[in-house]
């Protein structure tokens, strides 16, 4: 016979503890903590230049899909879509800018559905 293991996150009565990746699950203040310096003044604090973190479109796809839906604000996340389709893919992340741009399209048609 096989001994059995224990898995580390399941209990002994069984199921999974109340908050399985601790501090990390749905922390929506935290998650806003780390967008707010990216949607308001560029990249302070994060040691690159402005310039070049509003330039990457990923930010605000991230904290549409981590922090707006999550909040579920359909409205503000509706514009900031509409914003990132609009923004050119310019010349400093053209490839992850594209993506951004076709994964923003994809997300605008999910989330105008809860309008």
């Amino acid at each position: 016979m096989h001994a059995v293991r224990a898995v580390p996150w399941v209990r002994s009565g069984g199921g999974l503890p109340r908050k399985l990746f601790g501090t990390y699950r749905r922390d929506l203040d935290r998650a806003l903590g780390y967008f707010a310096p990216l949607m308001e003044d560029g990249c302070a604090g994060s040691g690159e230049s402005a310039a070049g973190c509003a330039d990457y479109l990923e930010n605000r796809l991230n904290y549409v899909h981590f922090y707006l839906i999550e909040q579920r604000a359909w409205s503000d996340a509706t514009d900031e879509l509409w914003a990132i389709l609009a923004s050119r893919i310019g010349d400093v992340y053209p490839l992850e800018n594209a993506l951004a741009l076709e994964k923003a399209k994809t997300l605008l048609v999910e989330v105008e559905q809860h309008l």
